[in-house]
């Protein structure tokens, strides 16, 4: 039974998935993290923002962003100041960052901020050529 414990710790990164990476390089292909997001007084986990369903394109900047989304692509902004109507963290690994999310919570891209578009045109580009039925609506 011992044995089996040191199997199941050494291995637990890979049994949670936590451990499982997809990408070559950067954070592309890993797990995005699970951390705090206020709204107001109300403080979820960002795992619940998440639709399961849909990419999500996880914007971390304080600037206004004017895209617009195709259907299969949800946009959350957090804040890095306390903003009584939007969502904020203090959470600051992702900062001035913007993260493509698979449906699975797996990164698809990420990048600056400032490279919103440009990522959002690769993600359209790449996935607007696969099947729906992949994506479910």
């Amino acid at each position: 039974a011992k044995d089996y414990v040191k199997i199941v710790e050494r291995k637990a990164g890979n049994i949670t998935g936590m451990g499982i990476r997809y990408g070559e390089h950067g954070i592309e292909g890993t797990r995005i993290h699970d951390f705090k997001v206020n709204k107001g007084s109300e403080v979820k986990r960002l795992y619940t923002l998440l639709d399961y369903t849909k990419f999500t394109m996880l914007y971390f900047g304080n600037d206004s962003v004017d895209l617009v989304m195709p259907t299969y692509v949800n946009f959350i902004q957090i804040h890095s100041e306390n903003l009584k109507e939007a969502y904020w963290t203090d959470y600051d690994q992702y900062e001035n960052q913007v993260i493509i999310v698979r449906p699975d919570s797996y990164i698809e891209s990420a990048g600056k901020a400032s490279e919103a578009a440009l990522l959002l045109k690769s993600c359209v580009r790449k996935y607007s050529k696969v099947e729906h039925s992949i994506l479910v609506s």
